[in-house]
Order: structure tokens, then C-alpha cells, then sequence
């Protein structure tokens, strides 16, 4: 990132440069705007009188600092966030009184220095440099103007406290691999992990942010859960190069998922490319940030509430013990405590590097912290992950009687005789897309099927226990597969066609069970154990002739349980049996076709397309909704 920085400094100052050269236009001057960067570099600008700077902000919410000559033209700029501080070198002596600037208590962006006195800034405005380069006038956002004495001004600092974003490159040396992929989408910078996060990272003025950082020695022992379903599940051994255009580089070891036990290398038998670590890497980035919720207020993940979302939707679980936050779990980490694999296990007969350290598998420690003004940023020992467990694979991994959602995946499943039923004459590739809309659960790059529903968005689903369905089915409510088979055997004509009542009756019992599982399926993870909240969620259900979405309030009491209320207004209580079960959705490609890790004999060039984080909870009665 430093050379990418460098190059970015001496191209502003090169334009700037060539600018100021320019005839007449620009009188020369001996005045210079020193300006430190967070590397600690330095560089010198030249000014010119009738210069102004501003503080303009992208499409990402970054700040920059702009300076324009007299006519408007920009010549100069500088990231906020990768500013340390500027000072006035060989500005005219003055007498004249500074104008002294109001303290601001909001977010400060900037702490003025004058005659050895700090004021914070937090509305920059633009600062207006007069003609005889003496006097700085300071116009704040907020219509007030302040005159200082350019001799007057010792320094302008970005305070060290001021950003998620500033503050990571106080850990650059601990996390290079980290800070190359949240810096490498910059504007500035070769843009390798095609998205620029160190841009969404936001400088929060009323939400504060949690940023989990994994160092060099946490992606030493990455396990690829992407792959743990193919035949090749594997931990990635990243390192940092130093050197090159793509500085990571890596090791592969066969990871067994079901011991936590790393063996044989892959050597040359699996190889990854730069876009396979980058796409890890863009998931890790987003995954690791939380944009706290207001009933977190300012202690973050010490707030109370026990799990939290990550940017992408992701879970979070803060381990607190004595009051102090200790670890953080994803919900690979939970999915390996429930199945008693603590740590990383080397195999006797495996050379592994000198100094390498089997990690945790079932919690990130934290290992440093820092309080920021937005945020907090906290160090951790391994990278958070995420179960592979689909939702899927949650309702189906009993196939007994005893299974608690045996009666909700029957739904799940249909018989599609229905549609030549209702379509006689329909060709096989009109059938398939009809299936795959109607179909609950499809095939679509994931270790087994996805809900087709969510497409990559977080989701919460709601499972009435078998009882509560059989219930419904004998009121009369709710119709089975077999029931709607036997209709259709008992109505199918032997010759002409189907009578127009037999085929609104069968549709609208088709109808009626696909409306229920959607009804069933929330937009937005909600989480037991969690502090008091009352929050309202679009289902996946759009009721076709008013194209209407019909909603779910979720209310959680702060003693660990949770309710659902429908719009009809009937509360379901979620049983604490089978709460909390968290799951990921996995869309895999390979050049841009669906790829399916599951049984695959090589990962190469397998990267995750999108994923959706969900949460199951069992509750004790079925959701309704407005009829049209």
C-alpha cells in the first residue's frame, strides 16, 4: 500500500508542480504547505496566493482534502484518512490577533494548533489562503468565518483517534495481509480486491462500528470453508510476499473437518490464483466489520446483546468473561464448539514450518483492542468464519420420524405432477423454470440446495413444529403434496381437457402451500438472547394480485426469548430447543458457472459468488397473513 501511496503523492505533486509553473498565472512564492502522511512520509507543496481547500467527499463517503488555485482548478489532494498533519513553512510574519475557531463537540476531523493551543475542528468548510499568502480564513460549514494568521498556526493534525480507517496503520506491521486487502480497492491503488472497502468503512458520527482484524499470524491458519464439502477441504497458510504486485503469498494443507486435524500438503497438487485470494479475502473484509445497531449504544460488543451482524450479514458471537471481552466466534467457531473441536491438530508426520502454532478453532481471542472515535478495533488470533451448514442440511439431517421439522421439509418438497396437470402441453424447458420458481430449495452452487428465495440476502426462518402443521392441515388450512396428488389422480379426465373448477381448485391448493413457507421466511436475521427490541420484517411472500408483501414483527423481551407476531396477530413464541441454529447459503461458481464444491476433485479456481447468513428458530404455531 506504501508504494501504491507514493506513487498516488508524486502524481498529485507532479500535477501540482507543473501547474504552478505555468506563466504568469500563478505568482511564485517561497511558502509551503508541509503535509505528513500516516507512514510518516513528508512532502512540500508550494503555494500561491488566492488559494482555497476544500473538503469534498466521494461516492463512498471518503473525505479528502482538495486544494484549487485561484481560478477553481484542482492541483492538489490528500485522503483524509491518510492524512497525520500540515504546517505552514516560511509564511510572512504577522501581528494581527488570530480569530480563535469555536470548538466543536461533535466528531472532530481535524485539531487546529494555534499559538500552542488545540481547537477542534469538525466542519472543515474551506480554508481560503489571501493573496499575500499571510492570512488563512477559515469558513466553516455552519456560515461562521475565522481569520488566522498563517505565522500564528503551529499545525493541523488528523487526530489520532479520528477513524477506523486512520487507525488500522497503527497494526500494519502485525497485519500486512489484512491491510493490503483493505486498502488494495482504493481509488489509488491497483485494484485488486475489486471493491473499495477502505471506502465503506465508515467514519460514524451516530452509529458506532466494531472492526475485527486477524493478523499475519491468524492467516497463517485460514481454514477454507468453502471447500470443506469437496473432496479436497483444505487450510490456506497465507503469508505476506513484501514484494510484487500481488504480495500474498500461500501454502495449502488438507484440513479434516471432522477432527480439526491438518496433514499432507497439497504441494503441487492444488493451486490457488490471485482471484481465488481475493475473492477469500473480500468475504473476510466484510465479514470482520460491525455497524452496531442503536441499542448497542457506545460500548459495542459490550453492550449486553450476546451475537451481532456483520456488514454482509454475517453472525457475531462477543464471548464476555468478568466483564471483559475475551473472544469472538463466527459461526464456523460455533459449529466446531457444538461439535467439540476446540483447537488446530498437526499431523505427527506432517514437516510444518519452524514457529507454526496450532490455532483455535472455536473462538478468535482477542489479542489487542483499541477505542476509536467511531468504533473500536480489535485484534484477533484466527479469522472468523462461517458454518457450512445450509439450511437445508439443518431440516434434513434427521430423516426419522423424531425429526422436529420433518413435517415443514415435506412441505419443502413438492410433487410437480401439478404442473403437467395444469400445463399439459408445456415444453420441458418452460417446465424446468417453472420448477425452479416454485421449488423452495434449488441447486445452485451450494454444498447441497439454497432457498431459493432469499438470493444471497440474510434471512431468518421460522419452522412450526410438526404439530402445529398437522393441525393446520386437519382444520382444513394447509394441504399436503399427497393430498394435492390425489386430488389430481381423482380429477384428471381420460381424454379433453381438465374442467376449469378442478384446475382453479388444485391451484389454489398449490397456491395455498407455497404461500405458507414463504410466509414463514423473514428478510433479516433476528436473534434470540438479545437485549429488548420490537422490530418489523418483510417476508418472502408477495401476494400476486396486489403484489402486497405481508410483514412479521419480531419482539425480543431481553430474558432470552423471542416472539413473532403475524399480521393477523397471532404470537409465536420461539422454543428455546431449537433456536439460534445458524446456517449459510453458498452460491459457488467456476468460470462463471455454478460450481458445486460438494464431491469436487480440485477447489482450483472455485471462488463464492454470494452467500446468504441465515438463522433458524422453531416456533410453537404457524404465521398467517392478510388475505387479498
Amino acid at each position: 500500500m506504501k508504494y501504491f501511496m507514493h506513487v498516488f503523492f508524486k502524481r498529485c505533486l507532479a500535477a501540482a508542480a507543473a501547474f504552478l509553473m505555468v506563466g504568469t498565472a500563478m505568482a511564485q512564492s517561497d511558502v509551503t504547505m508541509e503535509v505528513t502522511d500516516i507512514y510518516g512520509d513528508t512532502f512540500n507543496v508550494p503555494l500561491s496566493g488566492d488559494m482555497t481547500i476544500y473538503a469534498p467527499q466521494n461516492n463512498y463517503n471518503e473525505t479528502f482534502l482538495v486544494m484549487c488555485d485561484a481560478a477553481g482548478t484542482p492541483v492538489w489532494s490528500i485522503p483524509m484518512s491518510q492524512l497525520s498533519s500540515i504546517r505552514y513553512l516560511g509564511a510572512p510574519v504577522s501581528t494581527a490577533t488570530p480569530e480563535l475557531p469555536e470548538e466543536y463537540e461533535d466528531y472532530p476531523y481535524l485539531t487546529w494548533q494555534i499559538q500552542g493551543k488545540d481547537y477542534r475542528v469538525v466542519r472543515p468548510g474551506e480554508w481560503h489562503l489571501s493573496a499575500d499568502l499571510s492570512t488563512l480564513t477559515l469558513r466553516m460549514a455552519d456560515g461562521k468565518s475565522y481569520r488566522i494568521p498563517l505565522s500564528a498556526m503551529d499545525a493541523i493534525r488528523f487526530n489520532e483517534q479520528v477513524g477506523l480507517a486512520h487507525y488500522m496503520q497503527k497494526w500494519a506491521e502485525e497485519a500486512q495481509i489484512y491491510n493490503w486487502a483493505f486498502w488494495n480497492g482504493s481509488i489509488e491503488a491497483q485494484d485488486r480486491m475489486h471493491m473499495n472497502f477502505y471506502a465503506y468503512v465508515p467514519e460514524h458520527r451516530q452509529l458506532n462500528c466494531s472492526l475485527l482484524v486477524p493478523d499475519d499470524e491468524a492467516l497463517a491458519q485460514w481454514v477454507d470453508v468453502v471447500s470443506l464439502a469437496s473432496l479436497k477441504p483444505r487450510m490456506l497458510n497465507l503469508t505476506y510476499k513484501r514484494t510484487g504486485s500481488f504480495p500474498i503469498g500461500y501454502t495449502l494443507y488438507r484440513y479434516d473437518p471432522f477432527t480439526g486435524t491438518l496433514n499432507t500438503s497439497y504441494a503441487r497438487m492444488e493451486q490457488v490464483s490471485e482471484d481465488d485470494i481475493t475473492n477469500r479475502l473480500s468475504t473476510m473484509l466484510q465479514s470482520h466489520l460491525i455497524i452496531h445497531r442503536p441499542e448497542d449504544g457506545t460500548l459495542g460488543l459490550l453492550s449486553g446483546n450476546e451475537y451481532f451482524q456483520a456488514m454482509d450479514g454475517s453472525i457475531v458471537r462477543a464471548v464476555v468473561e468478568g466483564g471483559q471481552l475475551k473472544a469472538v466466534q463466527g459461526t464456523f467457531q460455533l459449529w466446531n464448539q457444538a461439535r467439540g473441536i476446540t483447537k488446530m491438530q498437526l499431523d505427527e508426520s506432517v514437516e510444518f514450518p519452524e514457529g507454526f502454532k496450532p490455532l483455535p478453532l472455536d473462538r478468535c481471542n482477542i489479542k489487542d483492542q483499541r477505542a476509536v472515535d467511531g468504533g473500536w478495533i480489535y485484534r484477533i488470533d484466527s479469522p472468523m468464519e462461517a458454518t457450512p451448514m445450509s439450511a437445508y442440511a439443518v431440516l434434513s439431517a434427521d430423516e426419522t420420524e423424531a425429526n422436529p421439522f420433518r413435517r415443514f421439509l415435506e412441505l419443502c418438497t413438492p410433487d410437480f405432477n401439478f404442473i403437467d396437470f395444469m400445463f399439459p402441453n408445456l415444453r420441458s424447458s418452460d417446465r424446468q423454470i417453472m420448477q425452479n420458481h416454485l421449488r423452495p430449495f434449488i441447486q445452485q452452487g451450494g454444498n447441497d440446495f439454497n432457498l431459493s428465495y432469499v438470493s444471497g440476502m440474510p434471512f431468518t426462518l421460522y419452522v412450526p413444529t410438526n404439530e402445529a402443521i398437522e393441525q393446520e392441515i386437519a382444520a382444513g388450512r394447509l394441504f399436503t403434496w399427497e393430498d394435492i396428488e390425489a386430488d389430481i389422480s381423482a380429477c384428471t379426465p381420460e381424454g379433453g381437457e381438465v374442467a376449469e373448477n378442478d384446475r382453479l381448485r388444485i391451484s389454489q391448493k398449490v397456491e395455498t402451500v407455497l404461500n405458507f413457507i414463504r410466509a414463514h421466511v423473514q428478510f433479516g436475521v433476528e436473534i434470540a438472547d438479545q437485549l429488548p427490541f420490537e422490530r418489523t420484517h418483510n417476508t418472502a411472500l408477495v401476494l400476486p394480485k396486489t403484489l402486497r408483501t405481508p410483514t412479521l414483527t419480531v419482539k425480543s423481551s431481553g430474558k432470552g426469548q423471542l416472539s413473532v407476531t403475524d399480521e393477523l396477530g397471532h404470537t409465536r413464541n420461539v422454543l428455546d430447543a431449537h433456536k439460534n441454529i445458524f446456517v449459510r447459503d453458498m452460491h459457488c461458481v467456476r468460470n462463471y458457472k455454478d460450481a458445486s464444491p460438494t464431491g469436487m476433485t480440485t477447489m482450483n479456481g472455485i471462488t463464492l459468488n454470494e452467500y446468504a447468513t441465515g438463522v433458524i428458530h422453531q416456533i410453537d404455531g404457524v404465521l398467517s397473513y392478510k388475505a387479498e
